[in-house]
C-alpha cells in the first residue's frame, strides 16, 4: 500500500483498477520530391474532416457541460485557421517539396517545444491544444482508425495528461477517475473532469511511474489523495464515505435557498451561452449571477454585430421572465484573447490591458455591446456588470459611456427598461475602495478567482505556485466581510461568482460573513440550496467570527471539517 498526493481537481471518491495510457509513438516517414498540389489539397481536406469533427464534439460539449466548456474546443476550430500553425504547414510543404504529415509534425512539435518552454501555466495548456489538434488533423492524413478506449469494468485511468479531446471522450459509463502527473485546478483537463463530474486528481508528478496496470486504487478527489493497493479496512471506509455522498437533489429544484432560522440567500446561476437556459431553469435557479458575455466573441473571425448580440440577450432575459438578470460586459484579456481584436504585446496580460480596461480603451467596441444590452432591457430585469474595476476613476468613465449610450438610444426611439449598475470585485484595490465605489452602483459581485490570484500574488494557472491559491486564506475572508459590511450599510446587496460560491464546504463561512446571493454553474444550484437549509445563520455567524481570528488557510479549513 502506498499513498501519492496531488491537487484535488475534481471531488469525488472512486475505487477501480488502473488503466495506463501510455504516449503514443506514429512513426512518421519524411518522403522528399512530393507534389506540392497533391500535398497541400491533403492538408487541406485533413482539416476540414478535423474542424467538422471539432464542431460535433462543441455541440456534445455544451449538451454536457455548457458553452464555456466548449470554448476549449472552439479554441481549436480557430487554431486550425492560424497561419502561425497550420499556414506555417502549408509554407513547409511548398518550400521543401515534403509530405504533409512529415510537415505537420515538424511545425507541431515546433509550436509545443516553444510554449512548454514559456514559464506560464496559460502557455502550458496552448502546448496541449496544439497537441490535440495536430493528432486530430495527422489521424485524417494517415488515415488512422481511431476507436478510442474500448472498457469493459470499471477503470481509473493513470496518464502524464489528458489533451481536452481524450477527456471527453472518454466514456463515463467505465471511467470512474482520472489521474495525471502534471496540471492544475484550472487545466482543461481538470475542467472538463469536473464538468463531467468525473473524480479526478491532477499534478501528482509521479502516479504513472509508481502504479502498474491492474492496480486496485482509492481516488479522492476532494482531498487530492491516491491509495494504491488499500487494505480492506480502508476500502470499506471509503465506500461509506461514497455513499454518504450520493443524494438526490430532485426536490429543491423549485425550492428557495431558506436557512433553518429563515434567512433568505438568492441562488443565481453562472451561464456562457444563451443555450445553457434549458439547464438553468431545469435546476432550478433563481436569476442569472453571471453571464460571461466573451464567450459570444469568441470562436469566432468577427465581432458579433450589435443586432447578433441584442438577439442573445434578449433571448435570455425573456427566458428568466423578470427574474434578475446580471450581464457582464467583455471581459477579454489574460487567458482570454480575441484573435480579430489586435493584440498588444504585453509581458504579463493578467496585469495589463483587459476587461474594463479594454472596454475603454476600445469604446466603439464597448459601446455596441451597451446599445445591445440597453436594447434588450426592454424585455426583462436587466443588470448591468462591469468587470475588473480597480479604481473610481474606472467605474465613472464607464458610467459616462452607459448614460451617453442611453441618450443616443432615447434619441433614436428605443423603449429601454430600468436597468441596475454593479461591479465586479476582483482586485485588492476595489476591496480597499469598496466604501467610494458603492456609491456609483447598484450592487457589488465578488470574484473570488482572481480575487484571490491578486491578493496571494500566485497565478492560478501555476502548479508550482498552487498551494499559495487560497480562497479559505483569512486574508481573503476579510476582504469578503468588508465588501459585504460596505453593501449592507448602504443599503445594498453583495454577490459571490467565483468557485467558492459553489463549494458545498465554504457555505456556512459565506453565509456567516453576510453574503447575499451566491451564483453557480446551474448543476449546483440544487445542491447549494439544500446545503443552506441544513444551516442556521447565526451558527454560521459565529463560525465565520472564528475564521476570520485565525492566521492560515489550513487552520480555516480545519475549523469547517469540525463545523
Amino acid at each position: 500500500m502506498k499513498v501519492i498526493n496531488g491537487i484535488p481537481a475534481s471531488g469525488g471518491i472512486s475505487i477501480a483498477k488502473i488503466f495506463k495510457i501510455f504516449p503514443k509513438n506514429l512513426e512518421l516517414v519524411k518522403v522528399n520530391n512530393c507534389d506540392v498540389d497533391l500535398e497541400s489539397e491533403r492538408l487541406k481536406d485533413a482539416v476540414l474532416n478535423a474542424k467538422v469533427e471539432i464542431l460535433e464534439i462543441v455541440e456534445d460539449v455544451i449538451a454536457k457541460a455548457g458553452e464555456a466548456k466548449a470554448m476549449i474546443f472552439r479554441a481549436h476550430i480557430l487554431m486550425l485557421e492560424d497561419p502561425e500553425f497550420i499556414g506555417e504547414v502549408y509554407s513547409l510543404i511548398e518550400s521543401e517539396n515534403i509530405n504533409a504529415e512529415f510537415a505537420l509534425d515538424v511545425v507541431s512539435k515546433n509550436l509545443i517545444r516553444i510554449f512548454e518552454g514559456l514559464d506560464s501555466q496559460v502557455f502550458k495548456e496552448r502546448a496541449i491544444d496544439v497537441k490535440d489538434v495536430s493528432d486530430r488533423v495527422m489521424k485524417y492524413l494517415t488515415n488512422s482508425i481511431d476507436e478510442g478506449y474500448q472498457f469493459t469494468d470499471d477503470v481509473i485511468i493513470v496518464t502524464n495528461d489528458l489533451t481536452p479531446s481524450e477527456s471527453i471522450r472518454m466514456d463515463k459509463k467505465y471511467v470512474r477517475g482520472f489521474i495525471l502527473n502534471v496540471g492544475g485546478k484550472t487545466s482543461h483537463a481538470a475542467i472538463l473532469a469536473r464538468a463531467l463530474e468525473i473524480p479526478s486528481v491532477v499534478g501528482t508528478k509521479v502516479a504513472f511511474d509508481e502504479v502498474e496496470d491492474g492496480d486496485l486504487v482509492i481516488l479522492d478527489g476532494d482531498e487530492g489523495i491516491v491509495i494504491v493497493n488499500p487494505n480492506e479496512e480502508q476500502i470499506e471506509k471509503y465506500r461509506k464515505l461514497k455513499e454518504n455522498k450520493k443524494e438526490d437533489f430532485s426536490e429543491f429544484f423549485n425550492k428557495e435557498a431558506i436557512t433553518l432560522d429563515k434567512k433568505k440567500i438568492k441562488i443565481y446561476a453562472n451561464i456562457a451561452s444563451n443555450e445553457e437556459m434549458n439547464n438553468v431553469l431545469k435546476n432550478g435557479a433563481e436569476g442569472i449571477g453571471l453571464f460571461r458575455t466573451e464567450f459570444i466573441f469568441m470562436g469566432r473571425n468577427t465581432f458579433p454585430s450589435e443586432d447578433e448580440q441584442f438577439s442573445i440577450y434578449k433571448s435570455v432575459l425573456e427566458a428568466m421572465n423578470e427574474s434578475t438578470v446580471i450581464i457582464r460586459t467583455l471581459d477579454i484579456g489574460g487567458d482570454k484573447q480575441l484573435p480579430y481584436l489586435k493584440e498588444i504585446p504585453e509581458e504579463n496580460p493578467f496585469l495589463g490591458l483587459r476587461a474594463i480596461r479594454l472596454c475603454l480603451n476600445e469604446v466603439g467596441l464597448f459601446k455596441t455591446q451597451l446599445r445591445a444590452l440597453l436594447r434588450a432591457s426592454a424585455f426583462g430585469n436587466l443588470k448591468i456588470m462591469f468587470p475588473m474595476i480597480t479604481v473610481v476613476e474606472e467605474m465613472t468613465e464607464a458610467k459616462k459611456v452607459l448614460e451617453e449610450v442611453k441618450s443616443e438610444l432615447i434619441k433614436e426611439g428605443f423603449n429601454l427598461g430600468e436597468i441596475g449598475v454593479g461591479i465586479m470585485i476582483e482586485t485588492p484595490s476595489s476591496v480597499m475602495l469598496a466604501d467610494k465605489l458603492i456609491k456609483h452602483v447598484d450592487f457589488f459581485s465578488i470574484g473570488t478567482n482572481d480575487l484571490v490570484q491578486y491578493t496571494m500574488a500566485a497565478d492560478r494557472m501555476n502548479e508550482n505556485v498552487s498551494y499559495l491559491y487560497q480562497p479559505s486564506n483569512p486574508a481573503i475572508l476579510m476582504m469578503i466581510k468588508k465588501v459585504i459590511d460596505i453593501t449592507h450599510n448602504h443599503n445594498k446587496w453583495t454577490g459571490i461568482c467565483g468557485e467558492i460560491a459553489s463549494d458545498l464546504e465554504m457555505t456556512p463561512l459565506l453565509i456567516g460573513l453576510g453574503v447575499d446571493e451566491l451564483s453557480v454553474i446551474s448543476s449546483s444550484v440544487p445542491k447549494l440550496k439544500k446545503r443552506i437549509g441544513n444551516l442556521d445563520s447565526k451558527e454560521c455567524q459565529k463560525l465565520s467570527q472564528q475564521a476570520l481570528n485565525l492566521s492560515s488557510s489550513n487552520e480555516v479549513i480545519d475549523l469547517l471539517k469540525r463545523f
